[in-house]
């Protein structure tokens, strides 16, 4: 009996050491990864216009639909401005606006995308998206003002951090290790 108390008391160490030192796992969620932005027009998914890019610091896309307005990518979040007054949008289509799409599929699914700030009103229920597309529907806003911004905050699902695995993999084993017969 002593001997698997001691055993169990060697695997709660090894497993209280590991917990200490265990680092959450902070992979990046667009950071370095490829993603397609277009201005979809007269309906979602019609890439009017687009371009792939990778996401990085400073803005991603310039000129937006025709030069209306820039997309700036952060590793969570997305940055609209309008670089001119106007921009009728509304009531031309069913979707008259930003797409971002998962190009190589290198992105968890999203869980998440939600305006977060405007500058000038832009409704919330606007932006929409699903496991590998964020879309921003202009069409639900009248003019857009110049400078006027639109910020979204992203989510998606939690990769397994690698500590909580190997904490996994230890527990088996001692459980295995304290189990094992002398000869």
């Amino acid at each position: 009996m002593s001997n698997f108390l001691s055993k169990t008391g060697s695997a709660i160490a090894i497993i209280a050491s590991v917990l200490l030192v265990a680092v959450p796992a902070q992979a990046s969620l667009l950071l370095g990864k490829t993603v397609r932005l277009s201005h979809d027009f007269p309906a979602m998914g019609a890439n009017n216009v687009a371009v792939d890019e990778v996401v990085g610091p400073g803005i991603e896309w310039m000129t937006g639909y025709a030069g209306t307005y820039q997309v700036d990518v952060s590793d969570t979040s997305i940055s609209i401005t309008f670089n001119n007054a106007g921009g009728l949008w509304l009531g031309c289509c069913i979707f008259n606006g930003f797409h971002l799409n998962d190009v190589g599929n290198t992105v968890a699914s999203f869980t998440n995308a939600a305006l977060s700030s405007s500058s000038f009103g832009f409704p919330a229920g606007a932006v929409t998206f699903d496991a590998d597309n964020i879309y921003v529907n202009f069409a639900a806003f009248g003019p857009t003002p110049a400078g006027g911004t639109i910020n979204i905050e992203l989510n998606v699902n939690p990769a397994p951090e690698p500590a909580s695995i190997a904490l996994i993999g230890l527990g088996l084993f001692g459980l295995a290790f304290g189990r094992r017969k002398p000869a």
